[in-house]
């Protein structure tokens, strides 16, 4: 269980406690209980640059492929583990920008 204050919770499942935690992923999303979506974003960009780095030596760096192919496996590949659980997220004007220039970072490669 997520909880934004502290607070105590006595829940128990089958003879066991269920912990509160500050944060928790769920889903392959993680959630913090001050409903903030640093965490999320910082995780998701993470994600996303440990592809194109694993990508980088056999696709991005490669001459036998064209731009087009590139960008194709860019929007197959990159830009999914960059926006999955986009749905629920309320974005600032700064993580924004954040998620624009992890995107022109990638684009430049």
């Amino acid at each position: 269980m997520v909880s934004s204050e502290p607070m105590e919770c006595n829940i128990e499942i089958e003879e066991h406690s269920v912990e509160s935690v500050q944060e928790v992923v769920y889903l392959g999303i993680k959630f913090s209980a001050d409903r903030r979506i640093e965490g999320e974003l910082n995780r998701r960009i993470g994600i996303s640059m440990s592809a194109v780095g694993a990508l980088q030596k056999k696709v991005f760096g490669s001459g036998e492929l064209c731009k087009k192919a590139k960008v194709e496996v860019y929007n197959a590949m990159v830009v999914p583990m960059m926006s999955y659980g986009c749905e629920s997220w309320l974005l600032r004007e700064r993580e924004k920008t954040r998620l624009q220039a992890s995107k022109l970072v990638y684009k430049r490669r």
